[in-house]
């Protein structure tokens, strides 16, 4: 265990080699854990490592009373922690892209990993993520239908193409009205990395809503605590679509406190809305839909 990660509490490091590369990792398991256990593969954002997305998202405090395993991955990058995801696209802008780290092959070995080790329910694994972490979870949607059940993704966007037959996946999306890192409309942010011209975020969650067979109608909810909840349900099975529209809020995690860069550039958040706590909520009902061959 490396002592200058300053990991928190009740969690372990859990490194793991992979083509070539060591990444450490964090997990968190509960006090008796279920047998089986639903698991939760949480992706931090780009130039960001899991203890930072762990102590950002908490989802330790919900892991401990709803008792499901929170694993924490890493990416991979020039330093210990300043990673990111080859999350798929034309834009080869951050590091794992121009290296074509294979990505979706290391979260496939790491969540097998983890199945060795501990009795989780492949009926129940979810991912979620932040940033580049959500369009990370996106490719996983794409790509591993035959692991993941749900994803649930914040201040991001669809990137990756779905080239093969799709199969469905329930989605859950949040993001902020004044996100300029990945803006909402798509196109380049004032904080866009490297300029990037992002997706409209409705194009991935139009596309989810198709491939989920979802009603043509959408139901709009305001809350008293500024978000708006967009409902598409799906017509067969758990495969809903759900978009909560932030106002105010730029690219951070709803109900976090702000990051030192996120103060520095005047991002704001929503302290009302707990984004980690209406992430299991959604994603804890879900089943996956593609049997395993």
């Amino acid at each position: 265990m490396n002592g200058q990660r300053r990991i928190p509490r009740g969690f372990l490091q859990y490194d793991m080699e992979f083509g070539g590369r060591t990444r450490s990792n964090l997990l968190f398991v509960p006090d008796c854990p279920p047998d089986p256990s639903p698991l939760l593969l949480a992706l931090h954002g780009g130039a960001g490592h899991p203890t930072a997305m762990a102590r950002m998202t908490r989802f330790d405090r919900i892991a401990q009373t709803e008792r499901f395993l929170v694993a924490y991955a890493a990416g991979s990058g020039p330093g210990a922690r300043r990673l990111n995801w080859n999350a798929g696209g034309p834009e080869r802008q951050g590091w794992a892209e121009q290296h074509h780290i294979d990505d979706v092959g290391f979260l496939r070995a790491f969540i097998r990993q983890l199945m060795n080790e501990f009795l989780i329910d492949p009926d129940r694994i979810y991912a979620t993520g932040i940033s580049k972490g959500g369009m990370m979870a996106y490719r996983l949607a794409c790509e591993a239908p035959d692991l993941i059940a749900a994803i649930a993704v914040v201040g991001a966007t669809m990137v990756a193409e779905c080239t093969s037959q799709p199969h469905k996946v329930a989605v859950m999306h949040i993001h902020g009205t004044s996100d300029q890192n990945v803006p909402m409309e798509g196109g380049r942010g004032r904080f866009t990395f490297s300029g990037a011209p992002w997706p409209a975020v409705r194009s991935g969650i139009e596309y989810w809503r198709g491939v989920n067979d979802c009603a043509n109608e959408e139901f709009e909810d305001e809350r008293d605590s500024g978000v708006h909840h967009f409902h598409s349900e799906a017509s067969n099975g758990s495969a809903d679509v759900d978009f909560y529209v932030v106002d105010h809020c730029g690219h951070a995690w709803p109900g976090a406190r702000r990051q030192l860069w996120q103060r520095a550039l005047g991002i704001k958040t929503n302290d009302r809305f707990d984004a980690s706590r209406h992430i299991w909520e959604f994603l804890k009902d879900k089943r996956k839909h593609l049997v395993r061959s």
